[in-house]
């Protein structure tokens, strides 16, 4: 009985400061009964303990009378319904941010109780002032400095795009050069999805016109972009490239991999250059090219494969700072080369026995022993000539890697307008050769 007059002023004061700070519009207060502004707030501090309902007359303390009163008396009054309380208590729970039901009864409290229901409505306060947290209610995102920055765990988000472009092309800082550039990009091309959500939240209506036709412009150039990679992969895989044998069909060991500690990648080296495109030319151009875009993506990351290089039995070269290709890098790398010209079977690198001659290899030259034979004995005279040059030509694909730039933000290399330059390199066999440019 002696805590009556604080539980009283707790609750009233609670409920006083979820109205008056929740509710901006003061009608919204007098829904609890139809009662004016005036007789809540007189009822408001009298659940304070003071008698009068103007606040600036208030000179005396009244104790609460002996019968308890329900909480719903103190901001409805004496002469109110069970619909009347049921529709305040529903209301103080949207206040308070419950879902269920309210662990607090409305019903008369009991003399026990009045701990329990202070502590009850004090961490009903609490659970919902820490409802509006700041860091909750504004997810603060980064402005994207370039086109590629859209572009999150592989899928493009319009929304961000075209914001992007628009924002440009108002500043006059639009570049069709850039714009293309992320088009035919690698990212870009391969992205798995795009998500257009958000362009509709935009509310000017002109506005939103101009972002989606922006998007779609974008979504349209990434797909044509896409159709020439296709195109062209589809039409260099329909026909060989005038005086080319090389191709992955040719290969013999689709399994080969290179298998060697980090930096290097764990990977099938046929995965590797599975989207390659051979480029026009003869088989030294192509060759080349395809190891510039294995090496491109051989370690992680991309860019330490700029601190090795390939040196005659390991000695010489003038920068001391690269370190050499480990040998096991090395020799895959060469006999993937040669297997792409179709020399790279393990018969052609035995002698030539009575175990290489039942070979399916060897019985698959020809319809007789001496047709067999010729092919066979031409074909190894060919692998040791171009072992030694595919050699050549993964050392010659190296050095210009190293002249590349690696864009870290974009993930893409950047090429030299120069070409690097080589000196006439030693095959190993002991000659000369100069590398065709």
């Amino acid at each position: 009985m002696e805590n009556l007059p604080e539980i009283f002023q707790a609750v009233g004061v609670m409920l006083g400061m979820f109205v008056v700070i929740m509710c901006e519009d003061v009608n919204v207060r007098t829904q609890l009964r139809g009662h004016d502004p005036s007789q809540f707030r007189d009822t408001m501090l009298m659940s304070r303990g003071f008698e009068g309902g103007n606040s600036q007359n208030v000179t005396s303390y009244s104790p609460p009378s002996q019968r308890k009163p329900s909480p719903g008396e103190l901001c409805l009054g004496e002469d109110h319904s069970p619909a009347d309380e049921e529709e305040l208590h529903k209301f103080l729970q949207n206040l308070m941010g419950f879902a269920g039901p309210s662990e607090t009864s409305v019903d008369p409290l009991p003399s026990s109780s009045p701990p329990a229901v202070h502590t009850t409505l004090k961490g009903a306060l609490d659970h919902t002032y820490s409802a509006y947290e700041p860091s909750e209610l504004f997810e603060i995102t980064p402005e994207p400095e370039t086109l590629f920055d859209c572009i999150m765990e592989n899928v493009l988000h319009m929304d961000k795009a075209a914001k992007y472009i628009r924002k440009q092309k108002e500043r006059g800082t639009f570049r069709r050069a850039e714009y293309e550039r992320f088009t035919h990009s690698k990212a870009a091309t391969g992205v798995v999805g795009m998500d257009f959500e958000g362009l509709e939240s935009v509310e000017d209506a002109l506005e939103a016109a101009r972002l989606g036709f922006t998007a779609y412009e974008l979504q349209g150039d990434i797909m044509r972009a896409q159709f020439a990679q296709f195109s062209r992969k589809l039409h260099a895989q329909g026909r060989s490239v005038p005086g080319s044998t090389v191709s992955l069909s040719n290969c013999s060991n689709l399994s080969r991999r290179i298998e060697a500690p980090p930096p290097f990648k764990q990977l099938r080296l046929v995965d590797a250059a599975i989207d390659w495109i051979p480029p026009s030319g003869d088989i030294s151009r192509q060759i080349t090219s395809l190891y510039r875009y294995i090496l491109e993506d051989i370690t992680d990351p991309p860019q330490c494969i700029q601190k090795y290089a390939i040196r005659i039995n390991g000695l010489g070269g003038r920068d001391r700072r690269l370190e050499n290709l480990p040998d096991s890098v090395l020799w895959t790398l060469v006999d993937f080369g040669t297997d792409v010209l179709g020399l790279g079977n393990k018969e052609l690198l035995h002698p030539f026995n009575d175990e290489v001659r039942r070979s399916s290899f060897y019985l698959s030259l020809g319809a007789d022993e001496e047709e067999r034979e010729g092919v066979f004995l031409s074909m190894r005279h060919k692998a040791s000539e171009w072992r030694s040059r595919v050699w050549s030509l993964l050392q010659r694909a190296l050095t210009e890697i190293r002249a590349y730039t690696y864009d870290e933000r974009e993930g893409t290399w950047i090429r030299t307008r120069k070409r690097a330059t080589r000196p006439t390199v030693v095959n190993l066999d002991g000659s000369e050769a100069e590398i065709a440019q």
